[in-house]
């Protein structure tokens, strides 16, 4: 059965108890949330906060560079869905029909289906 840990940050480094909120907390020496792609979340379970990477990223939010950006295009198609061709960016990832394909919308939510010009759709039709 999984097992999941509800914290908080409840006060500074400087030893005062007095809850934050992340917009009180991100002004004060010894902020938490040290990765450029970490953010603060405030808690919902009483006052105070905690950080989390940002969409797209993994890792500890609570050190310098500890979130890294996953590569979603290694990750199953069920989290990152793409009927195309998948590449990796910073922090998402772009999915694209192949050449010669076509999606009738975004491909990372419907199918790609071979491009018949006009004069092939009338000889197959």
């Amino acid at each position: 059965m999984p097992v999941r840990l509800d914290w908080a940050i409840r006060g500074d480094s400087n030893g005062s108890s007095m809850p934050m909120s992340c917009a009180q907390a991100a002004s004060k020496p010894g902020y938490t949330c040290k990765s450029n792609h970490s953010e603060c979340v405030d808690s919902t379970n009483g006052p105070g906060y905690f950080c989390n990477c940002t969409k797209g990223y993994e890792g500890n939010p609570y050190l310098s560079n500890g979130c890294s950006n996953i590569n979603e295009c290694e990750r199953s198609r069920e989290e990152f869905p793409c009927y195309g061709q998948c590449h990796d960016t910073e922090g998402s990832y772009d999915c694209k029909c192949r050449l010669g394909y076509e999606s009738n919308g975004n491909p990372k939510e419907n199918p790609c289906n071979p491009k018949f010009p006009l004069a092939a759709q009338i000889t197959l039709g």
